[in-house]
């Protein structure tokens, strides 16, 4: 979709300072409220073996060591809050390309819900449909531990594989492609505590924010309506009322690096300080941040949400664990899966389906840098892995 670099409805301002942000923006350099990245993995491959062996994510505030959410006590809403409705929209109510877009569209999206609720009922504002198709990227609806009922609408590979490193950190919801309202809005981080709602304020919009920093916000071609700008990821980390938010932009870093793309740049530095207004940290994140064997490792063992609601249900998958890492010093990777499951009650099959889930909670200590062969001693990493990539991503600096 074609944007207009136009103030929506305004002449441009006389003052002299948000001009000169914008010619810093168009030259490439970093105004205030600059975005952060990350360099790629080959520049420093060492840097994730320098984290402390502690087998935990980080956590601000707090001492408790790293459970994955989805192991631990589920937190549920209230079911009769009005928040949190599910949406109505129908699929084919999205905006088709080539169409102009018209006031009653976008009225029609928002009443239905699209790019509103939370967790399961949320509805992406942007959605994979049939005769959508992108010349540039791959297209994905993916599942998730996280949702029984909703998959991930994620317009690239980048966006799927940052998507799985969220959730493997232990994202407690993911948002993908979520509106930034041009005009004040509910906070994001609202939806999920009543009583919390109550004293939330609001956001300030982004065309507000725009205005402020200098740079033009945008309107959708031949129209007069302002652009409904999107984050690739909102992510959630923490039960409510001590959950924070993540706002992420996954570019290849061709694009958001070159001089041309001075217009990629002032998308990404509004991010950051629409993320500030509302309390959220905002990162970009790079095709290259990590290995290609990681990536492979992540998805191999990522775990169906079903397997995630049967764990649950006892701890088996704790008794597993304990059973397969002591003997996994010793053994190659299957006889250690074969003992645990023959300690723990399981056939096989499970039990290598407890594995794979087992290494991906961390449950099972495995170095998720290296291949990992089944017929061979286990690599561990003593959780340095995990621990560095939550402390980049999740902690400001």
């Amino acid at each position: 979709m074609a944007m207009r670099t136009a103030e929506p409805g305004e002449e441009p301002p006389v003052d002299s300072a948000p001009r000169r942000r914008r010619k810093q923006n168009a030259r490439g350099e970093t105004p205030q409220g600059g975005y952060r990245t990350f360099p790629p993995y080959e520049v420093a491959p060492k840097r994730f073996a320098q984290a402390p062996a502690s087998g935990s994510v980080p956590q601000p505030d707090s001492a408790t060591p790293f459970i994955h959410p989805l192991l631990g006590s589920p937190y549920i809403p209230e079911k009769n809050w009005s928040g949190l409705r599910r949406t109505s929209a129908p699929i084919g109510l999205v905006l088709p390309r080539n169409t102009k877009v018209t006031w009653d569209r976008l009225y029609d999206m928002i009443d239905a819900g699209v790019g509103g609720s939370v967790g399961e009922n949320y509805c992406a504002w942007m959605r994979i449909r049939r005769h959508l198709s992108s010349p540039v990227s791959t297209l994905h609806v993916e599942h998730t531990p996280l949702y029984s009922h909703r998959g991930l609408h994620l317009l690239s590979d980048d966006e799927d594989r940052v998507a799985r490193i969220f959730v493997w950190l232990g994202a407690t919801e993911v948002r993908e492609q979520m509106p930034m309202w041009p005009d004040p809005h509910r906070l994001p981080l609202s939806g999920w505590h009543p009583d919390r709602d109550r004293d939330l304020g609001e956001a300030p919009g982004l065309l507000e924010i725009a205005k402020a920093a200098g740079i033009s916000h945008g309107r959708y071609y031949a129209t007069k309506i302002p652009f409904i700008a999107t984050t690739d990821l909102m992510v959630r980390f923490g039960i409510p009322p001590d959950d924070r938010l993540v706002l992420c932009q996954c570019k290849p870093r061709k694009i958001a690096e070159a001089p041309k793309n001075g217009r990629t740049r002032e998308r990404l530095i509004l991010e950051t300080l629409y993320a500030k207004a509302i309390g959220a940290y905002s990162v970009v994140i790079h095709e290259d941040y990590l290995p290609s064997v990681f990536h492979e490792n992540l998805i191999w063992l990522e775990p169906l949400r079903s397997e995630i609601l049967s764990a649950r249900t006892s701890q088996r998958i704790f008794d597993y664990a304990h059973a397969f890492m002591r003997r996994c010093d010793s053994d190659p990777i299957d006889a250690c899966v074969e003992h645990a499951a023959s300690s723990t009650g399981m056939d096989l099959v499970t039990g290598h389906a407890s594995f794979r889930m087992a290494a991906w909670a961390g449950l099972i200590d495995a170095d998720l840098l290296k291949p990992i062969q089944m017929t061979r001693l286990l690599q561990r990493d003593g959780g340095r892995l995990r621990a560095h990539v939550a402390q980049e991503l999740l902690c400001p600096a």
